[in-house]
Parts: C-alpha cells; structure tokens; sequence
C-alpha cells in the first residue's frame, strides 16, 4: 500500500472519530498526495464541501499580511523597526514606541478587540480602522517589547499600513501582489454584505443542548489584515510554497519572517505571522463557524492544511496522527 492509500485510509478514520466538515490537504515538495472535501457546505440545502469550497481561515490571514509587510520593507518603503506612528495617524491612542516589529510578534502592548466581553456582540456592525483602535484605548496597555500578547489589533494596524504607505485598500493590495501572482484564484478578502460563490456556511454548537447550529453573524471586515481572508486548501498550498521560492519575497526575508522573535510557551515561538515549532512552522485559526490550520514541516517538506465550516472540531488531531506517517 502506498503513501496516498494509506493517508486516505487514515484521514477517514480521523475525520469519522471527530465528525470533521471541510477540506484537507497534505503535500509533499508543493504535490498534493491526498486533496479531499468531508461532511456538508450547506446543511439547509444538504450541499457537501467540495475541493473548491471556500472557507473563513481566520487568523491564516496574518502570515498574508506579513508577507505583505515585508515585501514593502524589502522595496524601502518602510522599515519594521521603526514606530509604527511614522506611517498611521500621529493622534493615534498608540505609544510612539510601538514599532512594526511589535505589531508583527505580538509584542505591542496594545490590546486585542476580540478579547473583550462584549466584542461579538459589538462586531455585527462594521467599523473603520480608527474605530478599532478607538474601541480598545480604555484597555490597559502593556509596555511594548515586554512579552508576548496575541492582538488581532496590531495586525489591523499592519493592515491599515499597508493602506497608507501604497495608497491602496488592503484588499487592492494583496490581491495584486501576493494572489494573482500566485494564481489564488479562491481567494480574497470578505465583506460580511457580499454573495460569495462557494463559500461554506459556518456552523457551531448550541450552549444550550450541543446541537449544530449556524453560527452567529458578525462583520469579518473587522479582522482586516487580522482574520479577513476566505480560501480554499489549494489556495493556501500556493501561498505555502511561495516560501521556498523568491517569487515574492527573497531569502533574506523568508528567514525573517521565520526567526524565533519572540517565545511564547513550551517549544513554540513566533515569527512574524507564523508560529515558529521546532520541526515546522504555520498558524491556526478561529472565528465563529470555522477553524483553520495549516502547517509545514521542514525536514519531510510535507504541508498540512485542514479548512473546515464547524468552529467546535479542533484540528490538531489531524496533524499529530497524520504526520507519524511521515
């Protein structure tokens, strides 16, 4: 039995004990050995997620807007040591301290919009890039570069730099210089208003007696730059290999983006946008209805990514009991 045949046989037999809905895909030097759609899209029509299916991969976003960073950094455009206040509003309740390293590694001090109480109840309205910042200043700040402190906020802020400095909108921005070079037809950046061919309803479970539920609007344009993107496991497979290439960025940067900044607990650390692991790197994510990994090991050059429409099926599972076969 071959690798393909035997990763089949264990991907159903994980996905039957957790009950998994959406997409999987495992890749060996950038080539798909297993590509495959589990469980339902759309409960209301019985649709089943397809290989096309798009899915909110959440905080996947932020390695992308990394990228994005970096590539203007390597063009002079701005320099990521430098405060971030350069290149946003000097009337910002922001320390002038807090540089784009800070915002990269999670080390602003600044607090997370998504961490307060009432945020999802908040979030059902869209609100601009001020407005976001506006809703954390009565937080209390951490000093920046003192530790360690996940921020959706900071990578909002990356986003609305990226905004500033090429006169462009985030979308405009890295849709033409990271997806269509890359040929990442399936994705792009979501309007909670906007039909969206594809895309997967997202589910979650009742508080109340654990049944599938639909999960509850919010307005993912909140997540600019943070949490925004919607795409598909290919898509993402494209962006992964772009890493070991200079298509977009140099060497030189791609090791930026994966030196150990910052530590963060146990083996993990993080880059920036990516969680640095001793044998791989990549980042999760979550929003109400979804969950999102993708990983890559270096040594067996081998990509994990699970897209999937039910925010309560945690996938780390799917890593540890396929990576073994490796």
């Amino acid at each position: 039995m071959d690798i393909q045949q035997k990763l089949k046989l264990r991907i159903e037999q994980i996905t039957n004990d957790h009950g998994f809905s959406g997409t999987i895909l495992i890749a060996q030097d950038g080539d798909a050995l297993l590509h495959h759609a589990y469980g339902t899209a759309n409960h209301d029509y019985g649709i089943s997620n397809k290989l096309d299916t798009k899915y909110a991969v959440a905080s996947i976003t932020k390695p992308i807007t990394a990228m994005g960073i970096m590539m203007l950094a390597e063009k002079g455009l701005i320099d990521v040591h430098e405060s971030c206040l350069r290149y946003l509003p000097m009337d910002l309740p922001i320390d002038k301290s807090v540089t784009l390293h800070h915002l990269l590694t999670h080390t602003s001090g600044i607090p997370d919009f998504e961490t307060m109480p009432d945020f999802f109840k908040l979030g059902m309205q869209a609100y601009t890039n001020r407005e976001i910042v506006e809703l954390v200043s009565h937080l209390p700040y951490s000093p920046p570069g003192k530790s360690y402190e996940y921020c959706n906020t900071g990578y909002n802020l990356l986003a609305w730099i990226i905004e500033t400095v090429t006169g462009q909108s985030y979308d405009e921005f890295v849709s033409e210089s990271i997806f269509k070079p890359l040929d990442m037809q399936g994705t792009l950046c979501g309007y909670s208003r906007d039909i969206v061919p594809s895309l997967a309803c997202g589910y979650s479970l009742s508080d109340e007696d654990a049944a599938v539920i639909k999960a509850p609007y919010y307005a993912i344009e909140n997540f600019k730059g943070s949490g925004n993107l919607y795409s598909t496991a290919e898509d993402l497979l494209k962006w992964s290999h772009s890493l070991y290439s200079d298509k977009l960025i140099s060497a030189e940067t791609r090791n930026t983006m994966l030196t150990r900044h910052v530590p963060v607990e146990d083996a993990r650390s993080y880059g920036y946008g990516l969680n640095i692991y001793p044998n791989s790197f990549g980042h999760n994510g979550w929003l109400p209805g979804y969950r999102s990994t993708i990983r890559h090991f270096y040594e067996k050059r081998v990509t994990l990514i699970a897209l999937g429409n039910q925010d309560f099926v945690k996938q780390n599972d799917i890593l540890e009991r396929t990576f073994d076969m490796f």
